[in-house]
């Protein structure tokens, strides 16, 4: 996947139902969410961007940061930031508090001849663990000026395609690759995840 494929993590603002921290600095098992994720995506992406309003919190990082280039703070925001800045065509785009993210399932999107490969699990659409083109962007711009921002609001102007998804067969270990961190329980259920042999 390198080269061809850059990476971009939505970090997102404050976590409100885990007591208002930033999400992706939330501590587990003694480490930063963030960092979690980054030992999955590390050694399989050359290029990884992080959308963020608060570059100064991620220096420790040593990646680049992309802040919103549009009005209103959404995760659609952070992909028109991502592939404002990304080098590569395409990028697999996660959100921060999805530590389960298969790089399976992101090398089977990528082979789609897609502007956007969105997989689609049981729960419908998932526009968080996919992969965008930089194709898409004159669609997102379209989209805000018209005031749409959930995040498949400008897939009817691009060449979309949704890939059925059954977590299970995408599962890389004890987390599905849409499995979310939003609620204190299941920050917990991730932290002993890690624990589990």
């Amino acid at each position: 996947m390198a080269g061809n494929l850059a990476c971009g993590i939505l970090l997102g603002g404050a976590g409100t139902r885990l007591g208002g921290r930033e999400k992706a600095l939330i501590e587990v098992a003694g480490r930063p969410l963030l960092t979690h994720l980054l030992d999955r995506l590390r050694p399989r992406f050359d290029e990884i961007v992080l959308s963020t309003n608060r570059p100064e919190l991620y220096a420790w990082t040593g990646l680049r940061c992309a802040t919103d280039l549009l009005t209103i703070r959404s995760p659609l925001a952070g992909l028109h930031g991502i592939l404002s800045v990304i080098h590569a065509k395409r990028a697999f785009v996660i959100g921060c508090d999805m530590p389960g993210a298969s790089l399976s399932l992101a090398d089977r999107l990528a082979r789609e001849d897609a502007d956007a490969a969105l997989p689609v699990s049981p729960a419908g659409d998932e526009p968080l663990h996919a992969v965008y083109s930089t194709e898409c962007l004159p669609a997102i711009d379209r989209a805000a000026r018209e005031g749409r921002w959930k995040m498949t609001d400008f897939l009817g102007w691009v060449r979309a395609v949704r890939v059925p998804a059954d977590p299970a067969e995408w599962t890389e270990g004890p987390l599905s690759p849409f499995f979310n961190l939003n609620t204190p329980e299941e920050l917990h259920f991730f932290e002993r995840s890690l624990m589990t042999p």
